[in-house]
């Protein structure tokens, strides 16, 4: 099916979140929940801010089989064709190449701009975010080369990987296009500092736009490989060949595109300057919502008694059940209609192991 349009936006919703387990899971992923009191999910956020800058018909969700199916069940409102299913996880790299070789096989054209934005961010200023991302569109279809989404930074931050830009370029007025230098994967605490204080680092949101035929281009200069593996997979699509498709995209490395191809490429950022966050895991969770005076931040109605800087989650479906958390610190509690998680809060990131020992 060829599209009505020149712009496409495809929602990169890969995983189901196993860093918010018990909360996420695989019937359940991330994309889909709403924290708290929020009214709507993070893809719903995300798809209502692309929206405002592609036409219905161009928005997309790329993602694997069972999250697929677990977000057509919540409803949500996405033409029939609107899903890109990868049969199986190759990170974003892979992402881009099966976005890429399905876009061609349903024949778009070299010169559509395709935006990749991601479905976990809790954005703060809407009308920010729309104005950086029409300025990105508008940059990649004129331009020669990928364009990204930079975040000014509003403090020090360790989860975040920062994108330099020239001297200079770091004050450019939001929606300017400035030429990136080089990428910094997630810091430390001090080099974070730094970067933050040095007014040529950006956040690095994970959102890249640009024409087909440039990513194809650059893929071809610096990732040749990926090159292959777009045509070899379309050309499998065109053909009908589900298990040569299956067979080339399982090949492929789990790599990031950044490292596989945006660190090479030559790289246009649009500066944007709007509230803006990714939820990488229950710790995170005090900058989506207001701790109390203690430094709790609490979700339904557990029973603290001497608790401070806690993070206190008990999902509605669990509201029958009693709990208490008295005389800690630093922790997360996280309780379910079926499970329960406590953890430091300083090692939330290491959930995943656990639910990777559950699994076994």
């Amino acid at each position: 099916m060829v599209r009505d349009s020149s712009r496409y936006a495809v929602i990169m919703a890969g995983g189901w979140g196993d860093r918010f387990w018990p909360l996420s899971r695989p019937s359940r992923p991330k994309p889909v929940l709403r924290i708290g009191d929020r009214e709507r999910s993070f893809l719903e956020e995300i798809l209502e801010c692309a929206r405002r800058v592609v036409p219905r018909e161009g928005l997309l969700i790329a993602t694997g089989a069972s999250v697929a199916r677990a977000i057509r069940s919540v409803g949500i409102d996405l033409p029939s064709d609107g899903y890109i299913v990868e049969p199986a996880k190759r990170d974003t790299a892979g992402c881009v190449v099966f976005v890429l070789a399905s876009l061609l096989a349903r024949g778009a054209a070299d010169d559509a701009v395709v935006g990749f934005l991601t479905s976990d961010n809790v954005i703060g200023g809407v009308e920010g975010f729309q104005q950086g991302l029409e300025a990105a569109y508008l940059a990649a279809g004129s331009d020669d080369r990928l364009v990204c989404l930079g975040i000014r930074p509003s403090r020090p931050d360790t989860a975040f990987g920062y994108i330099e830009v020239a001297d200079g370029a770091g004050h450019a007025e939001p929606g300017s296009v400035v030429s990136v230098g080089r990428f910094t994967e997630k810091p430390d605490a001090e080099t974070a500092r730094q970067l933050a204080a040095s007014g040529r680092h950006f956040w690095n949101s994970g959102m890249l736009i640009g024409r087909i035929g440039i990513f194809l281009a650059e893929m071809a200069r610096h990732a040749p490989e990926l090159h292959r593996a777009v045509h070899s997979i379309r050309e499998a699509m065109a053909g009908g060949d589900a298990d040569r498709v299956a067979e080339v995209f399982q090949a492929l490395e789990p790599v990031s595109i950044d490292y596989a191809l945006l660190e090479k490429a030559d790289l246009g950022m649009v500066v944007a300057d709007f509230a803006w966050e990714t939820l990488n895991g229950w710790d995170a969770l005090d900058r989506l919502l207001t701790p109390d005076e203690a430094g709790n931040v609490v979700v339904g109605d557990p029973l603290l008694i001497d608790a401070s800087d806690s993070v206190v989650y008990v999902d509605p479906a669990a509201a029958g059940k009693s709990v208490a958390v008295v005389g800690a610190s630093g922790l997360v509690v996280v309780v379910t209609d079926d499970a329960v998680l406590v953890v430091p809060k300083d090692r939330a990131q290491e959930v995943k192991a656990a639910v990777r020992a559950l699994r076994q």
